[in-house]
């Protein structure tokens, strides 16, 4: 039996928490982060929330997002706990081609476990700073 995109369920998030993409100095994109069996994924709202203020990102929170990252868990070489500005709830992922991915997590040491165990048989370093 061949299974296609429109019969297969999306794998469900091992662990989910408030966070974001922090893709350069000024570019940060909210959203949550989800862990999964085989990836990890941000999924971020679009930006006609950050219209509205306050209500608009609460309203962002619930909303259901768009995929701006996801990375396979057997690519990724190195975790480590980074810090941007005075927020120290960082993760700092390096995968196999050198490249480095910030992610904000609001729930830092529930989510950093989770995948912890997720990498721990998949050969990846953890440094804890």
């Amino acid at each position: 039996m061949t299974s296609t995109a429109l019969t297969t369920a999306p794998t469900p998030p091992l662990a989910t928490t408030n966070g974001g993409l922090i893709a350069g100095k000024l570019n940060v994109r909210l959203g949550r982060v989800e862990l999964t069996a085989h990836e990890l994924r941000v999924m971020t709202p679009s930006r006609f929330f950050m219209m509205f203020g306050l209500i608009g990102m609460l309203l962002a929170r619930r909303a259901k997002g768009k995929l701006a990252l996801s990375i396979d868990l057997a690519q990724i070489r190195s975790v480590a706990r980074g810090k941007y500005g005075v927020n120290k709830k960082i993760l700092d992922v390096t995968v196999a081609d050198g490249q480095t991915h910030r992610l904000m997590v609001d729930d830092f040491d529930r989510f950093a476990a989770a995948l912890r165990e997720q990498l721990a048989g998949r050969g990846a370093t953890w440094q804890v700073a």
